[in-house]
This record gives structure tokens, C-alpha cells and sequence, in this order.
């Protein structure tokens, strides 16, 4: 078996994909988040790019930046369990659509939860003050906002439990499409999955708990 390390931000969902992979498939691999700002530097000069996901193969033998792809070696390891590694172009669709919404949403709950990448002041107030130019409002406004953000990202999660099937769902029938769509609804454990059409409750709840990845504290909407 080869020497497996990921390299991650636990609130990105490109990477979530990849932990939600292994903790399905039970994969040994040592899974390494990182603080913002502070790239291992053995590792960056390796790299195109300093992003992550980063699958590092043999200690460096090789490296797999695209979530994708690590995706596609890791399912390949041993029996897979997707018969083709192409998320749908309507689920791709539907991402591109709503990825800013639900961010807004997400970007005010992150400097309160126990996140490893912002688990520094330097990171942090680099984190708040990058998204509060990105949403144009201080992060306490936005969570302020949480009320009226759900009701329009209700409506969309209606729309996405038709396109991922989730009155059939089964994790014993997990598709690429459900693995994706569980790493970029993950975080809003962290906003109260009540609040949400029960389907998404369900799903999110159930493969959560076959992932091995938690749901996030609630933050309530106004929680100073």
C-alpha cells in the first residue's frame, strides 16, 4: 500500500469530497489540514500552485492537486464504488448557480467554528476581511441575514433533491453526484439542519454519519 497524506482545508468542499471518500471507503491515508497562509514549504515548492486538496503519493513521489482526480485514484485503489468519476452537468449547473448563496450563508459561521485553517489570529482576520470585501457587509450583518437567505436557498434545495434523486437515496447506491453535492451542504450543519427541507436534512444526516464527518456547532442567525 502506498504512503498517502492529504493536505486540507476542512471547510472546503472540493476537499470534503476526497474526506468523504475515504471515510466511506476506509483508505488509510493521513489527513493533514493546514493553516491558511502557512503552506508547508517542502510541499509548496512541488507544486504549481498553492492549493488544496493535495493528495502526496510515497512522500512526494508524486502529487494530485485536482479533487477530481484524487477522487477518481482513490476509488481505483480497491473496488470502486462509482462507475464513472464525471460529476452531471446538471448538478454542475446547479453549483455554479448557488455556490455564492449558500457562501453567504457559510462565510459568517466560519471564524466561529474550530476550523484548523483559521486556527491563527493572522488567518483569521485575513479570512474576515477578505469576505467581508467579497460581501459587501461585515460578517455580523450578514449573519443577520440568515433568515431571508434560507427561504431563497430552500426553494434552490428543492430543486437539488430532484436532481440528485434523494427520495431513492441509499448510501448502498451512493452516485459521484451525491458525494459532491454532501461536501458543499456539509456547512450547513453549522446554520441548523431543521431549518431545511427534510430530504436534505436526512441526506446530509445520513452520510454524515457514513463519512465519519461531523456536523458543525449551530450558529444562529444574530449569535454574537
Amino acid at each position: 500500500m502506498k504512503n498517502l497524506t492529504l493536505y486540507v482545508f476542512n471547510s472546503c468542499p472540493f476537499c470534503t469530497r476526497v474526506r468523504a471518500l475515504i471515510g466511506l471507503k476506509k483508505v488509510s491515508v493521513n489527513i493533514q489540514p493546514i493553516v491558511a497562509g502557512q503552506f508547508p514549504s517542502n510541499l509548496k515548492q512541488q507544486l504549481n500552485q498553492a492549493t488544496v486538496p493535495v493528495l502526496e503519493i510515497d512522500k512526494g513521489e508524486k502529487h494530485i492537486q485536482d479533487s477530481t482526480a484524487i477522487v477518481e485514484y482513490l476509488d481505483k485503489l480497491d473496488t470502486t464504488l462509482f462507475s464513472e468519476h464525471k460529476i452531471s452537468a446538471e448538478l454542475t449547473d446547479w453549483l455554479n448557480n448557488n455556490r455564492s448563496l449558500l457562501n453567504q450563508l457559510y462565510y459568517p459561521r466560519m471564524p466561529k467554528l474550530d476550523l484548523p485553517e483559521l486556527d491563527d489570529e493572522k488567518a483569521k482576520q485575513y479570512f474576515i476581511s477578505s469576505r467581508e470585501s467579497i460581501l459587501g457587509k461585515t460578517l455580523s450583518e450578514a449573519l443577520n441575514d440568515t433568515e431571508q437567505l434560507l427561504q431563497q436557498v430552500t426553494a434552490k434545495l428543492k430543486q437539488l433533491q430532484q436532481i440528485l434523486k434523494l427520495d431513492q437515496f441509499s448510501i448502498d447506491t451512493l452516485t459521484l453526484d451525491q458525494l459532491v453535492a454532501f461536501s458543499e451542504l456539509h456547512m450547513l450543519t453549522s446554520v441548523g439542519l431543521k431549518q431545511l427541507p427534510i430530504e436534505i436534512q436526512n441526506f446530509i444526516h445520513q452520510m454524515s454519519i457514513a463519512t465519519g464527518i461531523r456536523a458543525y456547532a449551530e450558529i444562529s442567525g444574530g449569535q454574537k
